[in-house]
């Protein structure tokens, strides 16, 4: 509970209820393996950061994208310095950057809530998915969106470029009341 009540100390639009959900396949990311390397594509403020950044062990690091100045670098090294901000478009950092920055590691989680649009998601997904552990999980936010592209660069990699990564739970959260502490342990 102290790693979730401290990421929702920072703005973000993630509710109490998702960050807890978010904690699951991110604590099973970092167990079942010795990867120790996250992304997040698209951290705003660092409310999502500010969890991975909770949960990280000894050696692990957080490489946060975000393009504008509103990340509270100052909030999330309160919690750890294991973290770089880039601050760049996805597209730019994974055509230049990302290879290099990986080096010869794995990653074991990533986050995407970067701009929805398909050319973005695409982008990243196809850059991610050679450097991510057999046992890591990616998140893509923002699935469910009537507007956004997330849906549409998934499954048109999923089914014309084999991208090997399964669908396993997608979440409509919307206009439901933010259940209180108590009730989330419940």
């Amino acid at each position: 509970m102290k790693t979730l009540d401290a990421a929702m100390q920072i703005e973000g639009m993630t509710t109490y209820s998702g960050l807890a959900i978010m904690d699951v396949f991110l604590e099973r990311a970092l167990s079942a393996s010795d990867a120790k390397l996250c992304f997040e594509f698209g951290t705003y403020k660092g409310r999502t950061a500010a969890l991975i950044l909770g949960r990280l062990k000894e050696g692990g690091h957080l490489h946060a994208l975000e393009q504008s100045d509103y990340l509270d670098s100052k909030a999330l090294s309160e919690i750890s310095d294991q973290f770089t901000w880039h601050k760049k478009k996805s597209e730019s950092f994974c055509e230049n950057n990302l290879p290099e920055t990986v080096g010869d590691h794995k990653v074991c989680f990533t986050h995407h809530d970067a701009s929805h649009f398909f050319d973005n998601v695409a982008t990243e997904l196809k850059s991610i998915q050679p450097l991510v552990e057999d046992t890591g999980i990616i998140i893509l936010d923002d699935f469910n969106d009537t507007f956004s592209q997330v849906r549409a660069a998934y499954y048109h990699l999923r089914y014309t470029e084999n991208f090997p990564f399964e669908l396993l739970l997608t979440l409509s959260l919307i206009h439901i009341s933010e259940p209180t502490r108590q009730e989330a342990i419940s």
